[in-house]
């Protein structure tokens, strides 16, 4: 055995040895077990109904088994309309603090309490519960439902302030609105339209056979020349067109709006000269 055999034979020996001396040895584990969350109870279930001494609608989740991997349960509020109630989740609480509800600490009961208003429509609402656990894994885990009563009787909604012109020529775009507002609130709003009608008093069709034409509340000034969405200011854009079918002379315009129940606004009735 030559000496350059025999020294390729330690470097590969000691090397060995390095490798094994440096082995490491952890005394912590990763747990990556994400065990299943069974629901018990969820609240509110049942009728819900607006009381002016105290709107606080107080949530809860319960929990049968180990709570241990929770970092966190949250829920969102869906009203009657589809819209969601709530900016940001609401974070529901095991630490037994009377004002967000919660009645004891480690009861693996999460609560808290979040302000309804008379101004919410009436209906069917949702609340849909969410937990993050000890992996960052979101999961929705139950949904409830309930009936809320605002505690008001249905009123009509009111249309005001018509901004229109007197006057228009053909082919001159013009834009013209109206405030609407009702009682039990701006949600209960799910209509605002102008019917049209010819000098020789008949009504206007669009080629869908649709005669109530809408007015948008939804910021979109580029497309219905409305300024502030949601502001219960509804706009909108017409041309008459420089065409034989269009008559000069005195066009009538029938405003109105509906509510949820199907009551009709007041209409405000307003006569422009196409010249």
């Amino acid at each position: 055995m030559n000496f350059a055999y025999k020294r390729s034979i330690l470097i590969t020996l000691f090397s060995f040895l390095i490798l094994t001396g440096c082995e490491q040895k952890f005394d912590s584990v990763i747990d990556s077990f994400r065990p299943d969350y069974q629901v018990i109870s969820i609240a509110p279930s049942s009728d819900v109904y607006f009381n002016q001494f105290d709107s606080l609608l107080t949530i809860s989740i319960q929990f049968m088994n180990s709570v241990e991997g929770i970092q966190n349960v949250y829920c969102n509020i869906y009203a009657s309309d589809g819209s969601k109630l709530n900016s940001n989740p609401i974070s529901l609480l095991d630490n037994g603090n009377p004002a967000n509800g919660d009645n004891a600490a480690g009861d693996k009961i999460y609560t808290n309490k979040y302000p309804l208003s008379r101004y919410n429509p009436n209906g069917t609402y949702n609340i849909k519960y969410f937990l993050t656990d000890n992996t960052n894994t979101t999961k929705e885990i139950a949904v409830s439902n309930f009936n809320f009563s605002n505690g008001q009787n249905n009123i009509a909604p009111v249309i005001s302030n018509l901004v229109l012109v007197d006057s228009t020529a053909r082919d001159v775009p013009l834009t013209f609105s109206v405030d609407v507002s009702d009682a039990n609130g701006r949600s209960d709003i799910t209509k605002v339209y102008y019917e049209l009608y010819r000098p020789n008093g008949t009504k206007v069709f669009n080629s869908q056979g649709i005669s109530q034409f809408p007015l948008f509340d939804d910021g979109n000034t580029a497309s219905n020349g409305d300024l502030v969405a949601n502001d219960g200011r509804y706009t909108v854009k017409l041309t008459f067109p420089n065409s034989p079918s269009v008559p000069l002379g005195d066009w009538r315009f029938e405003f109105t709006a509906v509510d949820r129940a199907g009551a009709l606004s007041n209409t405000i009735v307003k006569t422009v000269k196409v010249l």
